[in-house]
């Protein structure tokens, strides 16, 4: 600092003599507002100087340049991260979209057990109802053939009555019925 103040000094030293040794008054002239000029230049030079030394600039300048340098290494240290979320939250959906499939092809596999299941219980069900549908037809033609027979025995009774009571006579009907008698009274 003393040496920079020195140096300004002696500026406006060297700027004062060359003012006041100029010969002609146009010189002077031009010469006093070059020194007026240099002085200001010089003033703004010392008050800036003055003004960094005491907000300490270089180390405002520093602290600025280490505060980017550890946000950029944050913000490279959160890129890592998200991009590690990213990667997790990539395979969790990848692990997702497998179990979806699992999923999908268990119930697709239950499905087409369900559906043989019920297919089976259908086939039985109906063989059931054939087998019923059988034998009903079955007890409804013997049914029929018992009925038949009874017609036919019935037809077959009277038919033997009406040629019986044509060719029988009465002898024969005594004779018959005292051989009933006889076969009552061996029973009884």
């Amino acid at each position: 600092m003393r040496y920079f103040m020195s140096a300004l000094w002696l500026l406006c030293i060297i700027g004062c003599s060359v003012c006041f040794g100029a010969e002609e008054a146009g010189e002077k002239a031009a010469f006093t507002d070059f020194f007026y000029r240099l002085l200001n230049f010089s003033i703004m030079v010392a008050i800036l100087y003055i003004a960094a030394k005491k907000m300490a600039l270089t180390d405002f300048l520093t602290l600025r340049k280490e505060e980017i340098k550890r946000k950029f290494e944050e913000l490279n240290a959160q890129k890592e991260e998200f991009e590690k979320k990213a990667n997790e939250l990539e395979a969790k959906l990848k692990e997702i979209e497998l179990k979806k499939k699992e999923i999908i092809e268990q119930f697709r596999l239950e499905g087409m057990r369900e559906k043989e299941k019920i297919i089976a219980e259908a086939k039985e069900r109906a063989a059931h109802i054939m087998a019923q549908a059988d034998a009903a037809i079955q007890r409804e033609v013997e049914l029929a053939k018992e009925n038949l027979k009874a017609q036919i025995i019935e037809l077959a009774a009277e038919k033997a009555k009406e040629v019986i009571s044509k060719s029988i006579k009465d002898k024969d009907q005594d004779r018959l019925i005292q051989e009933f008698i006889e076969k009552m009274e061996r029973i009884h």
